[in-house]
């Protein structure tokens, strides 16, 4: 029989966020990754933690691509928040108490799912045919939450290069992959500062665009590239040979005796 113990840890949460959440609506599995991320942080007294995807998916059952969408979605919608460690691998995740700054999720309606009026004939006598609808709410908000980021990440580019792209390309769905934003702005950074890619953009501009950077083969590993290992050439300065350096070497004396000896031969 369980027997928790409040000296084993607890969580101290408002009740006004308690309330916040009875009507906060969001999927079960988001319910279990954010429980994780408040336990991990608010149960030890910390505001954020480094938590690693291993750890979500012992915790909560969930699979790794279950567990880092469901990610995506929490920070997306400002539930928690999201800081990139730049020494290790692993992001810091913590909860966001202002409830304010949550998304609005749209409350399903009941009775929506499927309406059938083909029993029903009109004045003329003619019988409807069936018709499907769906609340389509929470897509919609997902949706536009991805709309969002990725014209956040296309005007990114476009400043970085001076272009206009506005097709986005495979971008949408690296971010259904549990792929940050920041994660899209870093391959942009890593790109761009790759010499040798960019002096191969700038011969036909098919290298720094979304179609390329942004497709599945490329960007793992375009994100996990950091920063350029290329190393910057000097240029060599060339100076002029000193005029010492040019003036006509002069032969040893005894060189010259020994020429004239020779010649004395020839002659004789």
């Amino acid at each position: 029989m369980a027997n928790p113990q409040l000296e084993n840890g607890y969580l101290r949460i408002a009740n006004e966020v308690a309330e916040r959440f009875a009507k906060y609506r969001i999927s079960g599995e988001e319910w279990q990754i954010l429980w994780v991320v408040i336990m991990k942080t608010l149960g030890w007294n910390k505001e954020m933690d480094e938590i690693s995807l291993s750890q979500f998916s012992c915790l909560t059952g969930i699979k790794r691509s279950n567990a880092i969408r469901a990610l995506n979605k929490l920070v997306s919608k400002k539930i928690l928040r999201s800081l990139k460690n730049e020494t290790t691998s692993l992001n810091q995740y913590g909860f966001n108490r202002d409830y304010e700054q949550w998304m609005v999720v749209s409350k399903k309606r009941p009775g929506l799912k499927k309406e059938t009026i083909g029993s029903l004939k009109n004045d003329n006598g003619v019988v409807s045919k069936k018709r499907h609808t769906k609340d389509t709410n929470t897509k919609d908000t997902i949706k536009n939450i991805y709309s969002q980021d990725v014209q956040k990440v296309l005007d990114y580019l476009n400043q970085k290069t001076g272009r206009k792209f506005r097709n986005p390309c495979d971008l949408k769905t690296r971010f259904e992959e549990g792929y940050t934003v920041d994660d899209a702005m870093m391959v942009i950074d890593n790109k761009f500062q790759d010499r040798e890619f960019m002096a191969l953009d700038n011969v036909n501009g098919k290298y720094m665009r979304p179609e390329t950077l942004f497709c599945k083969k490329h960007f793992d590993s375009y994100l996990n590239q950091g920063k350029s290992n290329i190393p910057i050439l000097q240029e060599e300065i060339f100076h002029a040979p000193d005029e010492e350096e040019t003036a006509p070497v002069e032969l040893p004396s005894f060189l010259d005796e020994i020429k004239e000896a020779r010649n004395g031969k020839k002659k004789t």
